[in-house]
């Protein structure tokens, strides 16, 4: 943490993420966002319904091309459930507004405070919350700040 965020980065490429240590710490319905700030990598956003168990989660994230993507992750085979070049998405180092709405099979993504829209999907309904970066084509530098969850 600095500056009041929390500060992810690796310089080669490769991958990192944050979520509770508490394993009480569970969410079914849920409002859950972050501020997403993008120095360097290509991908960068939270996850939510996370089994530590089962490695099962939700993924919803920025990439550095200007897409958002909503993914589900079953033990790291990823399916795309939706993608969107939203216009609400800030450019470049600045700061984005995740977030995710799931209530029940429902799960509605936001950037910037605008609705996106609506996937259904059961495959998981409870879990762990989170953030991660990711580099594929290098190192990655992000900062994630006033990260907020709900319980709904």
């Amino acid at each position: 943490f600095s500056g009041g965020a929390y500060h992810m980065s690796l310089a080669q490429k490769g991958y990192d993420y944050c979520g509770p240590q508490a394993n009480g710490l569970v969410f079914s319905n849920l409002a859950y966002e972050a501020n997403i700030t993008m120095l360097q990598g290509d991908y960068a956003g939270i996850w939510f319904r996370y089994d530590k168990t089962q490695a099962t989660r939700y993924l919803f994230f920025i990439a550095a091309n200007g897409l958002t993507a909503l993914v589900r992750d079953d033990n790291d085979v990823i399916t795309l459930l939706a993608h969107d070049r939203p216009v609400t998405l800030r450019p470049g180092h600045q700061t984005n507004l995740l977030a995710i709405v799931a209530i029940g099979d429902t799960l509605s993504m936001y950037v910037n405070n605008q609705f996106l829209g609506s996937v259904k999907d059961s495959s998981y309904q409870q879990g762990q919350v989170g953030v991660f970066a990711q580099g594929v084509t290098g190192g990655f530098d992000v900062i994630v700040s006033n990260v907020r969850v709900w319980r709904l």
